[in-house]
C-alpha cells in the first residue's frame, strides 16, 4: 500500500510475488517500467473499490507494507487502511508500517522537520497504535531515530 515507484523490489528476493498499489500515476508508471516482470502494479486509492472491483482478493497476502502513508491520512481513513489491510491478509499475516512520529524526547529541529513534512497527520506512538488496535489485536511498535541522514523520528509498526 503506497508502493511509490516500487524501489523496495531491489531489496526483495527475485521470486517474491509482489503487488504494488499507489494513487500516484507517475509512481505506478515508473514501477511498471522498471519492474514489469517482478510484480503487478495498480494506480488507485486505498478504498472499497479494491474489494468491490476484485482488484485485490481477500486473504491473499502474507505481508503488507505501508511506508509513509499513515501520516497523510486523517484518523478515519487511517482506520480504514488498517481494516482493508486486515481483510487482504491471510490468517497470521502482518502489516508493517513506517511513518514519521512525534516523541517527547525530540529536539525542536526534529519536530520542525516533521511538521514541515507533506503529511498533515504525524502522530505520537500511542496515537498510531490506537488506530491500529481498531483492527489488529497484536500491535508492536518501535521508534527509530537514525534511519535518515536528517534529524527524523520514524515509528515502525508490526500489526498481526
Amino acid at each position: 500500500m503506497g508502493c511509490g515507484p516500487a524501489d523496495i523490489l531491489e531489496y526483495l528476493p527475485k521470486d517474491v510475488n509482489y503487488t504494488g498499489l499507489d494513487n500516484n500515476k507517475n509512481y505506478i508508471k515508473s514501477a511498471k517500467k522498471h519492474y514489469k516482470d517482478r510484480g503487478y502494479f495498480f494506480c488507485d486509492d486505498i478504498n472499497d473499490d479494491l474489494l468491490n472491483d476484485n482488484i485485490i482478493e481477500k486473504n491473499s497476502f502474507n505481508i503488507i507494507l505501508a511506508f509513509g502513508i499513515l501520516h497523510h491520512l486523517p484518523d478515519d481513513q487511517a482506520v480504514r487502511l488498517f481494516e482493508l489491510a486486515r481483510t487482504f491478509l491471510i490468517k497470521g499475516g502482518k502489516l508493517i508500517t513506517f511513518d514519521g512520529c512525534f516523541t517527547r524526547e525530540q529536539t525542536l529541529m526534529t519536530k520542525l522537520i516533521l511538521k514541515l513534512d507533506r503529511g498533515n497527520f504525524v502522530r505520537t506512538e500511542e496515537e498510531y497504535a490506537e488506530l491500529a488496535n481498531y483492527h489488529f489485536a497484536d500491535v508492536k511498535t518501535e521508534i527509530a531515530t537514525k534511519v535518515l541522514h536528517i534529524p527524523y523520528t520514524i515509528i515502525i509498526m508490526k500489526c498481526q
